[in-house]
C-alpha cells in the first residue's frame, strides 16, 4: 500500500495508453496485457476463460529477474490489461512497499487489480473517508483506518490472517473502497515467500451482500487466489480465480 503524490503524480503510466498485444491459447483461453519493465525483469497482465468462454482467472506473471532492483521502485507500475475480452477489472497496478504498518512491514509486491479505470482513479484525493461500504458487510475482522489513498482509496486488511497472530506474513488479500464503493482488490506478497518459490492457494474472504442478494457486484468477486511458479517459464505468478 503506497500512497501517491498528487500533486507530483509519481504514478509511471508503463505504456497504460499505448498498444496492447492479446494471445489466446485454445487450450487455455489466455489473453495477455503488453510487458512492463519492474525491476530487472517484466512483468505483463493476463486473463483466463474457462471451457465455456467466461471470465475465470485474471493475474500478473513476473520473471525471475522482476524481484531484482524493486527497492528502486519508488511509485506504483501500471500493468495495461489485456485487450480483446471484457472483465469486470479495468485496471491494474503493481506496488512495491517495506514500510508498511506490522505485520506488512516486510518487502512486499501488492498487485491492485481495479473495478474503475484510470479517470476515475485520479479523482480519488488522500483524504479521510469514513463511509462505510454499500449495501455489504465486509467479512468479521476486516478492519479499516479509514485514510484513503490518493488514486486508490481506503483499505481495508483482514486482522484474523495468521500474520496478525503470531505467524510469519506470506500474503493476505485487501479490498480498497471510495465513498462506499467497491475500486479494488489487491493480493500483499511476502518478497521471501516469492523467491522460495512457493506455492499458496486460499480463500477469499468475502462480504455479506445486504439482503443477501448475489449481486452482480458480489458475481465480480473471486472466490480464491494463488502465488505460484512457474519452473519452465521462469516465472511467478499472482492470481485470483473462481469467478
Amino acid at each position: 500500500m503506497k500512497a501517491f503524490s498528487v500533486l507530483g503524480l509519481t504514478v509511471t503510466l508503463a505504456g497504460l495508453f499505448g498498444c496492447q498485444s492479446n494471445t489466446t491459447n485454445s487450450n487455455a483461453s489466455i489473453y495477455k496485457g503488453s510487458s512492463v519493465t519492474v525491476g530487472s525483469g517484466t512483468a505483463y497482465t493476463w486473463v483466463k476463460t474457462n471451457s465455456s468462454g467466461n471470465f475465470s482467472s485474471i493475474g500478473i506473471t513476473l520473471s525471475d529477474s522482476a524481484l531484482t532492483g524493486l527497492e528502486k521502485m519508488e511509485e506504483m507500475l501500471e500493468l495495461p490489461v489485456p485487450s480483446g475480452f471484457s472483465t469486470p477489472f479495468k485496471s491494474v497496478a503493481l506496488d512495491y512497499a517495506n514500510t508498511d504498518p506490522i505485520p506488512y512491514n516486510k518487502p512486499h509486491i501488492d498487485p491492485h487489480f481495479f473495478y474503475i479505470d484510470m479517470a476515475h482513479r485520479m479523482s480519488i484525493m488522500a483524504d479521510t473517508d469514513s463511509m462505510m461500504p454499500i449495501n455489504m458487510t465486509m467479512p468479521a475482522g476486516y478492519m479499516t483506518d479509514s485514510i484513503s489513498e490518493a488514486m486508490m482509496g481506503v483499505h481495508w486488511t483482514d486482522t484474523t490472517g495468521p500474520e496478525n497472530h503470531g505467524q510469519p506474513f506470506q500474503s493476505a488479500v485487501g479490498y480498497g473502497f471510495t465513498n462506499g464503493n467497491l475500486t479494488f482488490m489487491e493480493v500483499m506478497c511476502d518478497k521471501t515467500s516469492l523467491e522460495v518459490r512457493k506455492t499458496i492457494t486460499n480463500t477469499v474472504r468475502k462480504p455479506t451482500m445486504m439482503g443477501g442478494t448475489m449481486g452482480s457486484m458480489m458475481m465480480s468477486i473471486p472466490s480464491s487466489y494463488q502465488l505460484s511458479y512457474d519452473s519452465i517459464a521462469h516465472a511467478y505468478s499472482i492470481e485470483f480465480d473462481g469467478f
